[in-house]
């Protein structure tokens, strides 16, 4: 559980929201177009020049991109332009001089020429409020030396729990937003530096908010205009600027996001389940999962996330994305157009040790501001006045277990996760909700009310389902194959290349599906029943050139694609190799066949021979995944990489006098079985995601997002993560977040004249029409499934 200032809930859906981005399974060869980019960002542009797009002038746009660029400019029902979900498809410099030059596209145009001048605008403000980016001392370089000198010579460093740190007088100045003044020199050098800060805070947030949802970033390229565009020259300087992290820095980030928070706090209290909060409320985040549980998948991250995350993780980012001062590789990688590329557990560890710090100190800034009005005597209405105590506790191994509606306000109950009902601590959860205004205890649970809450525990959250309404299947199914390997050797690199995207005649890998001997591990299986190892005797051959369609369809099998060419994925990081496939037929229609032996009623007592044969089985088809390819990408390079227990078998079949050599990478399985394994992926989601219930006296609100709502599928950019078993995303969509976020803002300006429930049920519905469209261009959707809903048209409403 984790109690958070409302703005913060961006930051803890990092820990959640997972979003999807490799590249389609297409029936011809690869198709240069704008939705690979973000892929393709991490493959060197020699090997695959074919696959980025470039905008030629000469030949103008093509009509895919035409239709893009329309459905980005669109005005939705806000009145403004819908924008775009991720950086990687907004308009960049050339396309917009090329409108600009051009007659056709008088409308479309105006939208983005208005983004553009609107960005002018913001620099001119800026600069207007900073005067110190106009001098010479502020040269991004210069700042970043002065302000690490700074760092070495403080007494304190942010490491030590952040309890020593308060504001001070000196920070008032950055806190509240003023004019910077210009530099003087004859200022002693600390209140100098507190002028850098002041300057780089302000970098920091202006490129945050640029890339925030319907804000510029999400109408037109901001890397290519402040590259080219002759008046945008400074943006380049206040990004560079914005991107310098210091322990100084840290303490200033965390001042600002305070002060965000109380300047925009209002009275309502939102639950958040399994995700994180939004701005200007008090959160509580419930997730039932452990304080060490981390996942092993591979992300990217979108620029729109990594202003986002440079603001909020400070020296933390650094040490995800750069390398350390001696020299130690980093984490994760920091790719074209500013990309990032990292394994999400490292990231995971990242926020949860950031916001602890966090915790600390907005519960000592809180302290100490409940303390002076205590001492100033506030009279007893103007305390009534006040507003709410902010809070930022985090509080793991924790369920939502129902919403109760018999008292004044619903409330949510608090207990034992189901799965692991040993890991609840009551009393801890107690004394955390002790000043928690309307808790109520009931036996081992705790009740706390609440005005919004979030569903935000993935597509089989069971909240969203009884209360809103049950997800329905809106794609085909697919089946697809992963494998994490854990590298020996950090420092030795299997590919040339981060990742590597390869597809191929699936008869080319008939060498090395002969080298695992699938067939014999088949023959050999006395428990597996002989009509199903004389079915699939000769499964090597099944696998190369596909299955007829059986005599009898099975009524309980999915949709399927079959499939005679590989298509492979690999991700590659300093710790880890990871591969990805979509798994081909006569392999899904044997593991579906094996599941359905295995749990007859007869064979109860082989089930663990069966989980061990579909464990091994699994290795040996990712292990032909990937000697095939390292053999296809390096030829000249066979033996210097090998996977761990056929190197214990090289070992134990040599002699002793014959010396085999030593490889120079040896990968390792990842211990968890769900980490070598095939899975069904489809995209579920419902129509209505908001949905308004009442207690005996007062209402709340429950929303459904992330896969809450609506699912993604594991080759679209469309969504979030749709189960435990997706490996390999790409982390650039806080969309459906910032939906809800921009309804409950749009709610406060007005709040007498408009509903919020409406506000919110129209901003989610739109995420399921992005996931949808992006869904299209990879999967067929299911019959009679509408990718717009009309939201005039729901029934709900219809009854208002």
């Amino acid at each position: 559980m984790l109690f958070l200032p409302y703005n913060l809930v961006c930051y803890a859906l990092i820990l959640a929201q997972l979003f999807v981005k490799t590249v389609a399974h297409n029936k011809f060869p690869l198709v240069a177009t704008i939705k690979q980019n973000l892929f393709y960002a991490v493959v060197p542009g020699n090997e695959y020049p074919q696959t980025r797009y470039k905008f030629n002038e000469a030949d103008g746009f093509e009509d895919w991109r035409i239709e893009q660029l329309v459905g980005i400019a669109e005005i939705d029902n806000t009145g403004m332009p819908r924008g775009s979900t991720q950086s990687n498809d907004v308009l960049m410099y050339d396309e917009w001089i090329y409108l600009q030059n051009t007659e056709n596209f008088g409308e479309l145009y105006g939208v983005f020429d208005n983004a553009v001048t609107s960005l002018l605008n913001k620099i001119g403000e800026f600069k207007n409020r900073n005067n110190l980016i106009n001098d010479k001392s502020s040269k991004p370089e210069k700042v970043k030396k002065s302000l690490k000198r700074a760092d070495g010579n403080r007494p304190n460093s942010l490491k030590k729990l952040f309890g020593c740190i308060r504001p001070s007088s000196n920070d008032e100045h950055y806190l509240s937003g003023g004019h910077s003044p210009s530099p003087n020199h004859s200022k002693p050098q600390n209140e100098q530096n507190e002028e850098l800060v002041n300057l780089v805070i302000e970098c920091k947030v202006f490129i945050r908010d640029l890339h925030s949802e319907g804000a510029e970033g999400s109408l037109i390229d901001i890397f290519s205009f402040m590259n080219n565009h002759s008046e945008m020259r400074d943006l380049k300087k206040i990004s560079e600027l914005s991107k310098i992290q210091t322990e100084k820095l840290d303490e200033a980030i965390f001042k600002r996001i305070y002060e965000e928070h109380k300047e925009k706090s209002k009275s309502k209290r939102a639950l958040v389940q399994g995700a994180g909060p939004v701005e200007g409320v008090n959160v509580t985040l419930v997730d039932d999962r452990s304080e060490n549980y981390i996942q092993n998948r591979v992300v990217f991250f979108d620029r729109k996330w990594m202003s986002q995350l440079r603001f909020f993780l400070g020296t933390e980012f650094d040490k995800l994305f750069h390398k350390n001062k001696n020299g130690e590789k980093s984490l994760g990688s920091l790719l074209d157009e500013d990309i990032g590329f990292v394994n999400i557990r490292n990231m995971e560890t990242a926020l949860k040790e950031r916001l602890k710090i966090l915790s600390v100190y907005i519960n000592e800034q809180e302290e100490e501001r409940i303390t002076q009005e205590i001492q100033q005597e506030i009279h007893a209405d103007q305390q009534g006045n006040q507003k709410e105590k902010s809070f930022l506790n985090l509080i793991y191994n924790t369920a939502v277990l129902d919403i109760d509606r018999q008292y004044e306000k619903p409330l949510a109950i608090l207990g034992a996760p189901v799965k692991r009902p040993e890991s609840f601590n009551f009393n801890h959860l107690w004394q955390i909700l002790t000043n928690y205004e309307g808790m109520i205890e009931l036996n081992e649970t705790i009740g706390i009310p609440f005005d919004l809450f979030f569903c935000a525990g993935g597509s089989q959250d069971k909240i969203r389902t009884r209360f809103i309404e049950k997800p329905k299947q809106l794609t085909e199914s697919i089946n697809y194959g992963v494998a994490i390997f854990d590298k020996v050797n950090d420092n030795v690199n299997v590919f040339e290349e981060n990742t590597h995207f390869f597809r191929h005649h699936m008869e080319c890998m008939i060498r090395h599906l002969e080298n695992q001997k699938i067939d014999e591990l088949i023959r050999g299986a006395d428990f597996v029943s002989e009509e199903l190892k004389k079915r699939y005797a000769n499964i090597n051959d099944l696998i190369i050139h596909g299955m007829g369609e059986p005599e009898v369809k099975r009524l309980d099998s999915p949709l399927t694609k079959t499939s005679k060419v590989v298509n492979i994925r690999l991700f590659e990081l300093n710790q880890s190799l990871r591969i990805t496939s979509i798994t081909p037929i006569a392999l899904v229609e044997f593991i579906e066949e094996l599941k359905m032996e295995r749990n007859k009623e007869g064979n109860r007592m082989n089930q663990k021979k069966y989980d061990e044969f579909l464990e091994e089985l699994q290795k040996k088809w990712a292990k032909a995944l990937f000697y095939y390819t390292f053999s296809a990408r390096h030829p000249k390079r066979f033996g210097e990489v090998v996977i761990e227990d056929d190197w214990k078998k090289q070992g134990e079949a040599s002699t002793s006098t014959r010396k085999i050599r030593e490889p120079k990478q040896i990968l390792k399985f990842d211990p968890y079985r769900e980490n070598t394994s095939t899975f069904w992926v489809a995209i579920y989601g419902i129509e209505n995601p908001v949905k308004e219930i009442s207690g005996t006296k007062d209402s709340a609100i429950i929303a459904a997002i992330g896969d809450a709502n609506t699912s993604t599928h594991f080759m679209t950019s469309s969504g979030t993560s749709t189960g435990k078993f997706l490996y390999f995303e790409t982390f650039y969509g806080r969309f459906g977040v910032e939906r809800a976020v921009d309804a409950i803002k749009k709610y406060y300006q007005n709040p007498d004249q408009l509903n919020l429930r409406k506000l919110m049920n129209s901003a989610l519905k739109k995420v399921r029409k992005r996931v949808l469209e992006k869904a299209k261009e990879y999967v067929d959707l299911q019959p009679g499934i509408k990718v717009d809903i009309d939201d005039q048209q729901s029934e709900e409403e219809e009854l208002e």
